[in-house]
């Protein structure tokens, strides 16, 4: 955002000197005085002011100055004192209130400084300046809306601040809206090439396109203009993670982490790049989940209690779930059908959405809740009182590590009983989350040592899931025109880690006319493909043999292409959850690694919970020689889901 120290006087009706026609001594002096300050000496520039006499403009004009030179001093609140003293003066010049409304910002006051900028934008509605600052503090005071038209004025001015055009972009990006930020974003760097917002907020959007290659070099140019920077950090270690490129991505979080309090978002980033590192140990990923949860605890304090409550027995069990994902996002395909089938005469359930966006799977969410509650504008007491006011018996979150996460609320504990479910294939860390909802698929016994929930183990299945309405039928016969066997997998590429990708070529020669379908955002990148391309070759497959396919324009697509595929391959160390459950539902059986002792092992559940154990493999060789049998035999050697099923996967449906 803007950098708020004001360093120069602003011309003609922003400006301290709009003393058209004037020329005598004081306005001499008060212009001495202005060079004094944009020399750098303020003493002098000072002593000037102190001394200046004259009307009320020149004061006003001396009152100004005096401000900027506390501002250079960090002294913000006689800054302050004098920039007011200088609107009060002189309440027709927008600079003095512009001023004003930079040093509340710098104060962290943002709705304060929000009315001395309205009165700087009703003097100069097409100032750049005095909209770009209303903007920023609006933006700071949660506006969003307001925050955009005023960046949106600010923009279109002639000619507009480079900033206004780096700030309109990175806003657009909070609010989801990345096409429409990616044109403000190139207008600021084709202005100014090393404008660190605006090379982070290009890099974020090519991550969004899959681009992740070229982010990840805006990302460190930024960091060579502003070395240190957080920000830039925390996006390139994004764009590594995107790549599948963990350990690097985990030794940034690392270097961030010294210093921070528990809740600062770079932990949680922290931790969540360590389930996709192979490397890291069952044992390692553990103890840095529960260190993380020891602290944050302790900066929670005590835990709430909640005497108050009347016994839940011969009453309604009051069930809420909290998400940052209640919108197009794979947990709703899992959520959905758990929601649907809660039996309303002994639950009553509410959702808590910490999210700005809503779409249409929202609207579908919705309308299975009881009550809904916005709350991403809700800081941790607020949100704390508000579960609290709604007399929630069991609190289930659904984001564990991932983006949108609460778990700095649910460190104080929200509700008597608390759990974590779906989103996240690990450990909270937080000892005050009860319960893991799991089954013994996925958590095996002997798993308790590696969570600090207990582990409420569901028989026959954990997880629900609930097809697009609109998919294509199954192929019947797929290879009727000749086409060789294919392998498919259309996990992120962020799974992907090298153990994996070795497998893959191993299967592939071992079963040497077989084909690998690949389908990832990241493979829409050129860049992408191509380093993809040059590993196989690497261990000797012809890229002639690999389909890398991005984004397809439609779901109904996306679905198709499952009608090529024979066989799915699931990642590993972290399993493929909703990939699994798209295939199985189109009719291809999977091959999984689960993993003995560690974590992630969701496709184990999702194949265990519907007796198809085939694929599941607890050694490495296995699942390789299982996965190139299956292309030598032209019988199908794994059990298949129902062609054409428009219904959940059958699995034991979660019942509170």
């Amino acid at each position: 955002m803007l950098a708020l120290v004001p360093v120069s006087i602003e011309n003609r009706r922003m400006s301290s000197t709009d003393t058209t026609g004037e020329t005598d001594e004081n306005l001499i002096r008060l212009r001495a005085a202005e060079t004094a300050l944009n020399n750098g000496r303020l003493a002098e520039a000072e002593a000037i002011c102190l001394a200046l006499e004259g009307d009320d403009r020149q004061r006003a004009g001396a009152a100004n100055i005096l401000g900027v030179i506390a501002r250079r001093r960090d002294d913000l609140e006689t800054a302050l004192t004098q920039f007011r003293r200088a609107g009060d003066l002189d309440n027709q010049t927008a600079g003095y209130f512009v001023n004003q409304g930079r040093t509340l910002i710098a104060l962290k006051r943002p709705r304060e400084a929000v009315v001395p900028l309205r009165r700087a934008v009703a003097l100069r509605p097409h100032s750049g300046e005095a909209n770009h600052n209303l903007g920023n503090a609006l933006r700071l005071a949660g506006d969003m809306g307001g925050a955009l038209r005023h960046y949106q004025l600010a923009a279109t001015a002639e000619p507009p601040p480079i900033q206004a055009l780096a700030d309109l972009g990175t806003l657009l990006i909070s609010l989801e809206e990345f096409g429409a930020a990616e044109p403000w974003l190139v207008a600021a760097l084709e202005r100014d090439p090393d404008n660190v917002d605006a090379l982070d907020g290009l890099g974020a959007v090519e991550l969004r396109q899959g681009r992740a290659i070229s982010a990840e070099r805006r990302h460190r140019r930024a960091l060579e203009i502003s070395p240190g920077n957080r920000s830039s950090a925390m996006n390139l270690a994004m764009a590594l993670r995107y790549q599948g490129l963990h350990g690097e991505a985990a030794a940034i979080y690392r270097d961030l982490l010294p210093g921070l309090p528990p809740d600062d978002p770079a932990w949680s980033n922290w931790l969540f790049s360590l389930t996709f590192d192979a490397d890291v140990t069952p044992q390692a990923l553990y103890e840095a989940h529960r260190d993380w949860g020891q602290a944050m605890e302790a900066a929670a304090g005590p835990e709430q209690t909640f005497g108050d409550y009347e016994p839940r027995e011969g009453r309604i069990v009051r069930i809420g779930y909290i998400s940052g994902d209640f919108r197009a996002h794979p947990v709703a395909h899992f959520i959905l059908p758990v929601l649907a089938h809660h039996d309303r005469s002994q639950v009553h359930v509410t959702c808590y959405a910490n999210q700005r966006s809503s779409d249409d799977t929202t609207k579908r969410i919705r309308r299975r809740a009881d009550q809904w509650r916005f709350v991403h504008d809700l800081d941790d007491d607020a949100l704390a009182k508000q579960v609290r006011d709604d007399r929630i018996d069991i609190l289930i979150e659904l984001s564990g590590h991932t983006a949108g996460n609460r778990l700095s609320a649910m460190a104080r504990r929200l509700a008597p009983v608390q759990m974590a479910y779906i989103g996240y294939a690990a450990t909270t860390g937080l000892s005050r989350i009860d319960y893991r909802i799991t089954d013994d698929a996925t958590d095996p016994p002997g798993m308790e040592r590696y969570y600090t929930e207990k582990l409420l183990r569901i028989p026959g299945g954990c997880l629900t899931y609930l097809p697009p309405g609109n998919t294509p039928p199954v192929k019947q016969d797929k290879r009727a025109d000749g086409r060789p066997f294919t392998y498919g997998c259309f996990n992120n590429l962020s799974k992907v880690t090298d153990q994996c990708l070795n497998a893959w070529i191993e299967i592939l020669n071992r079963a040497p006319d077989t084909r690998l379908m690949l389908k990832a955002p990241q493979l829409a990148d050129p860049e992408m493909r191509a380093r993809l391309e040059a590993k196989f070759t690497a261990g000797g497959i012809d890229p002639s043999r690999l389909d890398l396919l991005g984004h397809t324009k439609t779901q109904y697509e996306h679905f198709n292409l499952y009608n090529q595929i024979d066989l799915a391959l699931d990642t590993f160390p972290y399993n493929g959850g909703t990939t699994t459950c798209e295939a199985l539902h189109m009719g291809v059986p999977v091959v999984t690694y689960a993993e003995p002792g560690r974590p992630f092992r969701m496709g184990a559940g999702l194949l265990g919970g519907r007796r198809d154990d085939r694929g599941v493999s607890e050694s490495l060789n296995d699942q390789i020689s299982l996965a190139a049998a299956v292309a030598k035999d032209t019988r199908p050697s794994l059990s298949q889901s129902k062609p054409g099923q428009n219904q959940a996967i059958e699995s034991a449906l979660l019942n509170l």
